[in-house]
């Protein structure tokens, strides 16, 4: 009920308005799941970490039996306690996230999700005495905690939103078996080692990938966070709302801050183009051959045309009282919004009804 009110007080974004690409079939849109997933390493190589958690889950909740019973031999009523002291980690793990998980902070919260969640349940099978069992799966807890809310933020953060209900469509699929792959495996691994040695094997898997793929990971780190102004300017304007959150906080930090005078021209009709501007406040004019045509205040862009279409400027645009602007050189503009096909449609949009009032 907690969940529910706070989530009714977050401020919904508006439906997109282009025609929708969905067939509205289970099978051909899981298809295009993958198809995302295949194309970009970034989203599969965090959903491949959040894949292997649930397949050590599913191993480490049979487990759980076995070390209770078998190889601890503390009784009926231990299974129920490791389970208990599994949540009472994931509590402490929410704590600690609350502290530690900031922006610019994830993949390293995720690789540390997986060593201390490895590490704790290779314990037991390495020092077989009561004790090691609870701390097994207390550890488990908190670093389970660590690498799901790590991963699941930054699958959103990575992906675009037209693509990321099919990508997360598929990551659930994946991990429901996986969970019941980690289950069955476990008595072939316990014939295979023992039951000692099989705990340590499921309990080596996420800190082996940790340490395999950190280069990959840290590669993912999101950065520094993003000016709430600057981002929220970016996220409401129609030609970078489509981005995703990891493009937006990068082009936050590339916006160069600029306080004209009033009456300075900030773009002359004829010039090459080379920045992208935004009205952080105030307003600017828009003079074509010399007469003025129109005023753009907050919240409103300018320069996109020379930019998008390689050609000259297409009029001159004059700084008032009070007007504050965002610039994004040429190549971070284009870069962005060229790179991402509704990012690239709503900025045409912008620069046809434009270019026809100049027409």
């Amino acid at each position: 009920l907690t969940s529910a009110l706070l989530l009714a007080a977050m401020r919904r974004d508006a439906r997109p308005a282009y025609v929708t690409e969905t067939s509205g079939k289970v099978l051909p849109e899981m298809a295009k799941g993958v198809g995302v997933l295949a194309a970009a390493p970034a989203l599969r190589l965090v959903s491949i970490a959040l894949t292997l958690l649930v397949f050590v889950e599913g191993a480490a909740d049979v487990l759980a039996v076995i070390i209770a019973l078998d190889l601890l031999d503390l009784g009926n009523g231990a299974v129920g306690w490791l389970n208990a002291a599994w949540g009472l980690g994931a509590l402490a793990g929410s704590a600690a996230l609350a502290l530690l998980l900031n922006r610019g902070q994830l993949a390293a919260g995720l690789a540390l999700g997986c060593l201390l969640a490895g590490a704790s349940l290779v314990l037991p099978g390495l020092w077989v005495v009561a004790v090691a069992g609870y701390l097994a799966y207390l550890g488990m807890g908190a670093g389970y905690t660590f690498v799901e809310v790590a991963g699941r933020t930054m699958l959103q953060r990575l992906g675009a939103d037209e693509t990321l209900a099919r990508t997360l469509g598929v990551l659930e699929t994946s991990r429901f078996a996986a969970m019941a792959l980690g289950s069955i495996v476990v008595p072939a691994l316990i014939a295979l080692f023992g039951v000692r040695g099989a705990v340590i094997v499921v309990g080596a898997i996420l800190p082996l990938f940790a340490v395999a793929r950190w280069s990959a990971l840290r590669a993912l780190e999101i950065g520094a966070p993003a000016e709430e102004e600057r981002f929220r300017l970016l996220r409401d304007h129609p030609i970078f709302a489509p981005l995703p959150m990891e493009m937006l906080e990068r082009l936050s930090h590339d916006l160069i801050p600029i306080a004209p005078s009033p009456g300075e021209e900030i773009v002359t009709q004829g010039e090459p183009g080379k920045r992208f501007y935004l009205i952080a406040a105030g307003e600017v004019e828009v003079h074509i051959d010399g007469a003025l045509r129109h005023a753009h205040g907050a919240g409103e862009c300018f320069g996109e045309i020379a930019l998008l279409n390689d050609v000259p400027r297409t009029a001159t645009v004059i700084a008032l009282q009070g007007c504050r602007l965002l610039a994004l050189e040429r190549r971070h503009f284009v870069g962005a919004v060229t790179g991402h096909l509704r990012s690239d449609e709503a900025a045409t949009a912008v620069a046809e009804e434009r270019l026809a009032v100049v027409g």
